[in-house]
């Protein structure tokens, strides 16, 4: 299973994210083995281990791994029929990731920084990938499973590190082979919790860039929303009284939009919408910001762009929008007009950002009282305009 930027492991489904940790579990599995095989035959360790435990501890190994591989082959099943998968499923999977490092502990002390981790980890890989109740599950499972046998060891009832026959500081080669193993795990249980954290990281600025453009985009048709238009203009009015680069701004509005609507319905009217913003934005530079500002109406920022190239800008985008009807499946088609106003910033004239808005704005009103369809240029003032016929 591949993660990608679009669809991270919080977003899929229980059984995928399951199966993601179930893989990861393998290679430690494979590790538990090897160690087992190595203490056995290893003559260099003859003698360091109790035979019998370590016997009982392959046997716990080859039912875990059975069990494992069992699990792992039932959460494929839901993954292959789309299931989500059910709650137990997560439950499972923790705590059998958890169990047998609990084993391990018992085995070869619980007490130590290693075995911290490693059981730190058990909640943390919950918490981070599953739902609240799984995790605090695998808390409870972890905390019972280190208490209760220290309980029982301070008691008397069992061994410390029964696996080892001798301490860790009486005999080397038990100090060599323990103090290995505790680095093992603190490394492949950090690799583990690193992974993790790296996946929720990229989850939560995936979800704080979808939040973001979610902020800054109209959900209908995709363009930038009027919030985002607004800031954008006062960073681009502050960039002119910088470097004094000519900026102009484009104001559009569709021509009898609300006819289509009633004639048609909101549906149509949408489907409208939608396709004179590609039209629009077939129209634009790479370095301009078109927007949807609200209704019908639309509004564009054109960078280094004087009031003669904005008039250009303006009539390229009057006759993509006119140029075909908008074709609507199963009905007839919808033929589509729309009125332009353009004007280019004068701070002289202009203090705020705003007036270049309402200049542009007072010129599209302009090419609405002379006939719709057209597009109108407004002078270096906010009140006088001429207007350029239909061409």
């Amino acid at each position: 299973m591949r993660l990608s930027s679009d669809q991270q492991l919080r977003d899929r489904s229980l059984a995928e994210r399951c199966f993601a940790v179930q893989a990861l579990v393998v290679p430690f599995l494979v590790v538990y083995w090897g160690v087992c095989e190595y203490a056995q035959h290893s003559d260099a360790l003859a003698g360091v281990f109790d035979e019998r435990v370590l016997h009982v501890t392959q046997s716990v190994l080859v039912v875990h791994s059975v069990v494992w591989g069992a699990l792992m082959a039932l959460t494929a099943g839901f993954i292959r029929r789309g299931a989500d998968g059910p709650m137990w499923l997560g439950h499972l999977t923790v705590q059998l990731y958890a169990v047998p490092n609990l084993y391990a502990a018992y085995l070869l002390g619980p007490v130590t920084s290693p075995f911290m981790v490693v059981m730190l980890g058990s909640g943390l890989l919950g918490l981070l990938i599953f739902p609240p109740r799984v995790a605090w599950m695998a808390v409870v499972t972890v905390s019972l499973g280190l208490v209760i046998p220290e309980l029982l060891r301070l008691s008397g009832l069992i061994p410390y590190a029964p696996l080892l026959r001798g301490s860790p500081h009486d005999d080397p080669r038990v100090t060599h082979f323990w103090s290995g193993f505790m680095w093992f795990i603190v490394a492949s249980v950090s690799a583990l919790l690193t992974t993790l954290f790296h996946v929720l990281l990229e989850d939560l600025r995936a979800r704080e860039a979808a939040l973001s453009a979610m902020t800054r985009t109209d959900p209908l048709t995709g363009l930038f929303n009027r919030r985002h238009f607004m800031e954008q203009l006062v960073r681009e009015h502050d960039r002119y009284a910088r470097y004094k680069r000519p900026l102009s701004c484009m104001m559009v509005d569709l021509d009898y939009f609300k006819r289509i609507n009633d004639e048609h319905g909101h549906a149509v009217g949408d489907i409208v919408l939608k396709e004179t913003s590609k039209r629009l934005g077939l129209a634009l530079r790479t370095t301009d910001m078109i927007a949807r500002l609200g209704g019908e109406e639309f509004g564009a920022l054109l960078p280094d762009t004087d009031i003669e190239g904005a008039q250009r800008v303006a009539e390229r985008c009057r006759e993509l929008v006119g140029a075909t009807p908008v074709d609507i499946a199963g009905r007839p088609s919808v033929p589509v007009t729309a009125s332009f106003g353009v004007a280019m910033l004068d701070t002289h004239t202009m203090p705020q950002p705003e007036d270049l808005l309402r200049a542009a704005d007072a010129a599209l009103y302009s090419s609405k009282g002379r006939g719709r369809n057209r597009v109108s240029i407004s002078d270096a003032g906010l009140d006088s305009f001429h207007s350029d016929p239909v061409g």
